[in-house]
């Protein structure tokens, strides 16, 4: 009778164990999945930014370009030269 209220006691730690263990993981699976989450919006608001700042690079080339054309004299513009 000893022995097997020994036993029950020992299974009962072991669950306790197992217990705190499952929650240390679940704690920690939220963790990641919140810091995968932050890293996606950083990363996708890079991307943005990047997308904006090449359009505008490639704008002030279109206006440049434009400008440099109407500089040039008629015939110039006429022949392509």
């Amino acid at each position: 009778m000893q022995a097997l209220a020994k036993q029950q006691k020992l299974i009962l730690e072991r669950n306790k164990k197992i217990d705190s263990l499952q929650e240390q993981l679940n704690e920690h699976r939220i963790d990641v999945k919140d810091r995968n989450t932050k890293l996606l919006e950083y990363i996708r608001e890079h991307q943005k930014k990047r997308k904006e700042e090449m359009l505008l690079i490639a704008q002030n080339e279109v206006a440049a370009a434009k400008q440099e054309e109407q500089q040039k004299g008629f015939f110039a513009r006429l022949f392509r030269k």
